[in-house]
């Protein structure tokens, strides 16, 4: 009688377990007065509304015209990152959303560019996390890719629903040395050192009016608040005053935010959690160490994933109590 009962306990989870169905809906969420972001709610549950009772993510995107998949109109296809981080979590009963940023894709944005603050970043991140948790989620994690990272450490500061923070390929340092180094080397020594001065400028809160037309895309004029707003915020300091358990990802063959980064964030946060993925690029992809296999992937969704990077983040997440 018992190994019968016990057989019929084993088919009714199998049962429960096939019951499961993949909830995919296009969300969107209230952005300010007049626009709204679009974004990909991807959960499962027993029914189509029934799918609240699993952890979710909230992915934030990285600098740029990022769409909610990962792909930016700046290059020359899609890389699909997001979109496969996020079908991967599921199969692992982890529940994502991700989102067009404003100006991207479906989502709108109605002001100037000129209007644009990077604090704004922040305010969404807090209207998608109150429409996450109208609809029922009880765990919130934010996971910020490149500069998403120090929006999910500022909005995590703010917001009291967020259970964790994940940054994934986050700098450490702050956003004008970050962009220093990376445009070093790139120019001119001259324009370099020009470059540099202006910067410098914007990060005093001074306006530049007068600028070489080939550094026009990094230092126009109507991007100068945005930079300046930017600025003022330094991740590895941002890290230490966060009161809920974070993760911290890192990528050993990312061009954009070097290992250095991840470790920076991990010495100021030495109880989080670090890890680095020898083979990952900035777009969350396994590279060989060649420049040309890894400017490829980016614009080629054929490149997977590291595959330890979704099977981490859910262990972590399920982890988090």
């Amino acid at each position: 009688m018992k190994k019968i009962l016990a057989l019929a306990s084993l088919l009714a989870c199998t049962l429960t377990y096939a019951q499961k169905i993949r909830v995919e809906v296009e969300q969107p969420i209230l952005n300010g007065e007049k626009d709204t972001v679009f974004g990909t709610l991807l959960s499962q549950g027993e029914s189509l509304v029934d799918y609240h009772d699993v952890p979710l993510v909230i992915i934030i995107p990285g600098s740029g015209p990022t769409d909610r998949d990962g792909n930016s109109a700046v290059l020359q296809g899609p890389n699909d990152s997001y979109k496969q981080l996020a079908d991967s979590l599921l199969e692992r009963g982890i529940a994502t959303f991700r989102y067009d940023k404003p100006a991207v894709g479906k989502s709108t944005f109605s002001k100037k560019e000129e209007d644009m603050r990077f604090e704004d970043h922040v305010s969404l991140t807090g209207a998608i996390i109150s429409k996450m948790d109208q609809l029922g989620f009880n765990e919130i994690f934010l996971l910020g890719h490149s500069q998403g990272s120090l929006v999910s450490m500022l909005a995590a500061q703010e917001f009291k629903e967020v259970d964790g923070v994940i940054s994934l390929a986050g700098p450490g340092v702050n956003s004008h040395t970050l962009i220093k180094e990376q445009v070093k080397g790139q120019l001119p020594p001259t324009l370099e050192n020009q470059t540099f001065q202006k910067l410098d400028s914007i990060k005093a809160g001074y306006t530049v009016e007068k600028y070489n037309s080939a550094i026009a895309t990094l230092v126009r004029k109507p991007l100068q608040p945005y930079l300046h707003g930017y600025f003022k915020y330094t991740p590895s300091e941002e890290i230490k005053k966060l009161k809920v358990p974070v993760l911290i990802l890192q990528g050993g063959r990312d061009l954009q935010i070097k290992e250095k980064e991840g470790i920076l964030l991990s010495e100021a946060r030495p109880k989080a959690r670090y890890i680095l993925y020898p083979e990952m690029n900035h777009v969350l992809k396994r590279v060989d160490g060649s420049q040309e296999q890894n400017m490829a992937s980016y614009s080629d969704p054929d490149f997977p994933l590291v595959k330890a990077l979704p099977e981490d983040i859910a262990e972590w997440v399920k982890s988090v109590k």
